[in-house]
């Protein structure tokens, strides 16, 4: 299986398309420096400022929703609660506000802890 995995990542190397294996598990995606000329003939799941905001979420979890919300604003809100309708984010009540952390369904998206933190501490 790895052997055919390798094969198909060679043959679309020099293609839009990247092949990533992590987790025991592969993912086919666009590359990113074509993702913004698709991204607008797509419906996507989750916007960019969403998906900005599950990211950070994934990035400090466990998190209070007060603290994204500080740093993102407060649009933060509707983000959260799109991302646990959805059901990427799961919520536990604390206090006056809400601490917030991934659930599976995260792990679909293909990020790896590693691209998380290399985008946040760049």
């Amino acid at each position: 299986m790895h052997e055919a995995l390798k094969a198909l990542k060679e043959r679309y190397k020099n293609t839009s398309i990247n092949i990533r294996i992590f987790n025991n598990k592969c993912v086919m995606e666009l590359k990113e420096e074509y993702a913004e000329k698709v991204l607008p003939y797509i419906n996507v799941e989750l916007n960019e400022d969403t998906l900005e905001t599950l990211l950070l979420i994934a990035y400090l979890e466990p998190v209070k929703q007060a603290q994204i919300v500080k740093i993102r604003g407060h649009k933060a809100r509707n983000h959260i609660e799109k991302l646990e309708k959805m059901g990427y984010i799961k919520s536990k009540k604390e206090g006056n506000s809400k601490i917030l952390c991934l659930t599976k369904k995260f792990d679909e998206l293909g990020y790896s802890k590693e691209e998380i933190r290399k985008m946040f501490e760049k």
